[in-house]
C-alpha cells in the first residue's frame, strides 16, 4: 500500500511539473532572454528568431504587458469609447493588410507566454497607433558648435496625454535577431513592436514626431505604411544614415511625419507629406530642431494647399523654444543639460515639455542613453554596449 501511494505522488508530481512548464519550452542550445535595470528603467534583452523573442519577452514582462493591456484597451472599452469588436475588425484588417511577417512573429510568441490572446495582442499593436496625439514630440540634433566638445546628441520628447497612465511602463527592449541585422534597442512599452524611437549597435538613432496632417497614422490608409514600423527593419539592416537615406527615400509613401534620423557623425530631418519628402540640413553651426509643423517652406506651401494651415500653436511656441535657448547657450550643450534644461521644461517656461511621456538624449559615439519619463521615471543614464554583443 505505502509504495503504491509513492507512485501515486511521484506521478502526481510529473503531471504537475509538465503543467508549469513553457508549453513550447526552449531547448538548451536556444538562445534565452535577460531581464535587466538601470534605475526604474527595465531592460529586456531578447535573442532569437521572432516567435523565440517575443516568447522570450511574454516570460520575462508577463506582468508589464498585462498591466498595458489593461491600462491602454480594457480602460478604454470600459469608458466605452470602443466596443471590443470594433477594435478586433480593425486589428484584423490591419493584420491581413499591412503587419509584415518579422511582427507577426513576435506577436505570434508573445501570445504563447505573455498572458494575453493573439487577438489581443493584434489589438495592442492597433491601439499604439490609435492614440497618438496628431500635435506631439519634439526633436533636436546638436553638433559641431552647439555640443560641448562638438559630439553629436540627438534628444526628443514623446508627447502623448493618452500615455500618462502608462508612462511608468517605459522600457528599453534590446533585440538579437540570430538569423540576420544588426542589434538595436527600441524605446517604448512591454509587447508593442511598432518603433517610435531606437538606435542600432552602429550608433544609428531614429526618432519621429507627428506632422501637420490630422490622423498621422490609420489602419484605414493601407497603402500608407507605417514609418513606425519600417523603422524596426530599418534598425536591423542600416549601419549608417547614408544607409537610412537611401531606405527612406525608396519607401512608399507615407502620411504626415517629421523624421529624425543621426549617427556617429551626422543627423538631418526627413520632412514628409503625402508623396513628398523634403530633407532639411542642419544650420551652419550644427543644428536641427523639428516639432510638428513643417519648417521647410515648399512643405508648409503643400500642406496649406492640401488641409489649409491646421497646425496649432504649441507645435510653433515649442520650436521656438528650441532655436532660442539651444543659441543663447551655443557650446555647453551636454546629454544632461538637453534633458535637465530643455527637454523637461514645461514649454510655457521656455522649454519643450507638454504632455511628455518619454523623454531621451542619445550620443551615438559611445552608445550613451539618457531617457526616463518627466511624468513616471527620474531619467537615467544607460550603458547600451552592455547589452550588445
Amino acid at each position: 500500500m505505502n509504495r503504491l501511494i509513492l507512485m501515486l505522488i511521484f506521478g502526481l508530481s510529473l503531471v504537475l511539473t509538465a503543467c508549469n512548464k513553457d508549453e513550447n519550452p526552449a531547448s538548451p542550445s536556444e538562445p534565452q532572454g535577460e531581464l535587466y535595470s538601470v534605475g526604474d528603467i527595465k531592460i529586456p534583452v531578447l535573442k532569437g528568431d521572432g516567435n523565440r523573442m517575443g516568447r522570450q519577452l511574454g516570460n520575462l514582462m508577463r506582468s508589464e504587458i498585462r498591466e498595458l493591456y489593461d491600462l491602454m484597451v480594457e480602460s478604454r472599452l470600459r469608458s466605452h469609447r470602443f466596443t471590443y469588436d470594433e477594435l478586433l475588425r480593425e486589428a484584423d484588417l490591419y493584420w491581413d493588410t499591412v503587419i509584415p511577417p518579422w511582427m507577426k512573429a513576435l506577436c505570434d510568441g508573445l501570445s504563447m507566454t505573455g498572458g494575453l490572446t493573439l487577438d489581443q495582442i493584434k489589438i495592442l499593436q492597433l491601439m499604439d497607433i490609435i492614440l497618438l496625439n496628431r500635435e506631439a514630440c519634439s526633436g533636436i540634433i546638436a553638433w559641431e558648435y552647439y555640443t560641448d566638445g562638438g559630439c553629436l546628441l540627438i534628444g526628443h520628447n514623446l508627447d502623448n496625454e493618452e500615455a500618462v497612465s502608462y508612462a511608468h511602463l517605459l522600457c528599453v527592449t534590446v533585440f538579437k535577431f540570430t538569423d540576420s541585422g544588426r542589434q538595436f534597442a527600441v524605446f517604448g512599452y512591454p509587447g508593442i513592436f511598432s518603433v517610435n524611437s531606437g538606435v542600432n549597435d552602429a550608433g544609428l538613432c531614429v526618432t519621429m514626431n507627428a506632422a501637420p496632417m490630422a490622423d498621422v497614422f490609420t489602419a484605414r490608409d493601407l497603402s500608407r505604411p507605417w514609418r513606425r514600423l519600417m523603422s524596426f527593419e530599418w534598425l536591423m539592416t542600416c549601419e549608417s544614415l547614408d544607409m537610412l537615406r537611401i531606405a527612406y527615400l525608396d519607401a512608399p509613401v507615407a502620411l504626415g511625419c517629421n523624421y529624425l534620423a543621426a549617427d556617429v557623425g551626422n543627423g538631418t530631418c526627413f520632412e514628409t507629406a503625402l508623396d513628398v519628402i523634403l530633407e532639411r540640413n542642419p544650420d551652419e553651426d550644427g543644428l536641427i530642431c523639428e516639432t510638428n509643423h513643417f519648417i521647410h517652406h515648399l512643405l508648409q506651401e503643400h500642406n496649406r494647399a492640401y488641409f489649409g494651415d491646421n497646425t496649432g500653436t504649441s507645435s510653433h511656441l515649442r520650436w521656438n523654444n528650441l532655436v532660442a535657448i539651444l543659441r543663447d547657450h551655443k557650446g555647453a550643450w551636454t546629454m544632461s543639460r538637453l534633458m535637465d534644461q530643455v527637454l523637461q521644461v514645461p514649454e510655457d517656461q521656455g522649454g519643450v515639455m507638454n504632455s511628455s511621456v518619454v523623454s531621451f538624449v542619445f550620443r551615438p559615439l559611445d552608445l550613451t542613453l539618457l531617457i526616463g519619463s518627466p511624468y513616471a521615471i527620474e531619467p537615467v543614464f544607460i550603458d547600451l554596449n552592455n547589452y550588445f554583443d
